[in-house]
């Protein structure tokens, strides 16, 4: 993860939502992309994973 580098305080708030993202995101449940039409969208979701992965730019 690459956070902003102009100070800590613009990165304290990103890692809150970093935090916020990791812990919760068995509750909030997986992404859903793409246009959602087909049968494939027609399966329930599958199961949450226990690890969590973040990667990106917050830059």
């Amino acid at each position: 993860m690459h956070l902003d580098h102009v100070s800590s305080d613009t990165r304290l708030p990103q890692v809150e939502v970093m935090l916020d993202l990791a812990m919760n995101a068995r509750q909030r449940g997986g992404n859903w992309g793409g246009c959602q039409t087909g049968d494939a969208f027609s399966e329930s979701a599958p199961p949450m994973p226990e690890d969590v992965v973040l990667m990106g730019d917050m830059n």
